[in-house]
């Protein structure tokens, strides 16, 4: 009180107003829970108690929110980053003081990967590569679909953290479709990727060849075209060619190899 006189005058006799409030401190407001909505956003929630007069939603650095009416149970932040951990409580304040309920910590959604593609192919593997979108490594999980239906009916999984996979234990020249989610630090995912499909390499089985001659005198010659043996003659000079039999996926024909070169060899018998 400025220029006050008399016996009550003076610094001793005066009061701050909110001294004079009198009544409880608001009650806890319980409970307090957060839900993930999507990769920037987080709702927060919570149940309204006795003598509060406003609420505020804070983290570990203080305020976050506006100033909240009591009719008010349940905020949005949002400007988040996917997949992260984000940590808050709300504070109860009326006159008398302020009251925090209990903390929660929760995950944003992470990011549907995009950009899904088959870099690398075998007879009986497949590597899968595809974009996180935003989503932080190592802390995402990924969930890889693989079937050789495009319904995904008997279907295996891969959960791999990075963003690349290589998938085992193929059968070659099949048909495979792939789809992918990545999990938040919740457990909780956003839906499937769009599905790619590939079919692994055939395995290639080279022709298995033989050459039949008689061995019936002290020259040989070699065999062209692409079919490696020899072929023992008398005389060489009447050798222009040669019957060879070749196997090739089990499956027998005889054809006629013209011969190429010639050299002498030291023949006994």
């Amino acid at each position: 009180m400025t220029n006050a006189t008399g016996p009550n005058a003076g610094y001793a006799n005066e009061y701050d107003p909110i001294t004079l409030s009198s009544g409880p401190r608001p009650r806890r407001a319980n409970p307090f829970a957060g839900t993930a909505t999507s990769p920037g956003s987080i709702l927060w929630n919570w149940v309204a108690e006795q003598d509060m007069q406003y609420f505020t939603v804070n983290n570990a650095t203080g305020i976050v929110s506006p100033v909240l009416s009591t009719s008010t149970l349940n905020w949005m932040e949002t400007g988040l980053l996917p997949n992260t951990s984000y940590f808050a409580s709300v504070v109860a304040h009326n006159p008398i003081g302020n009251t925090n309920s209990n903390s929660y910590i929760r995950f944003t959604q992470a990011n549907i990967p995009t950009g899904i593609g088959v870099v690398a192919r075998s007879s009986y593997s497949i590597t899968l590569a595809w974009q996180p979108n935003g989503n932080p490594a190592p802390a995402t999980q990924y969930e890889i679909n693989c079937s050789t239906q495009f319904s995904f009916q008997n279907s295996f999984e891969n959960w791999p953290t990075t963003s690349y996979v290589v998938i085992p234990n193929l059968d070659p020249n099949q048909t495979y479709y792939f789809q992918i989610k990545a999990h938040n630090g919740d457990g909780l995912d956003l839906g499937w990727s769009s599905i790619v499909s590939t079919i692994t390499a055939p395995v290639y089985n080279p022709p298995f060849t033989s050459v039949v001659f008689p061995m019936d005198g002290g020259f040989y010659k070699s065999l062209g075209a692409g079919i490696f043996g020899t072929a023992f003659a008398v005389n060489p000079a009447t050798i222009t060619a040669v019957q060879v039999s070749i196997v090739i996926l089990l499956t027998a024909s005889i054809i006629t190899a013209q011969v190429v070169g010639w050299s002498r060899v030291r023949h006994s018998g």
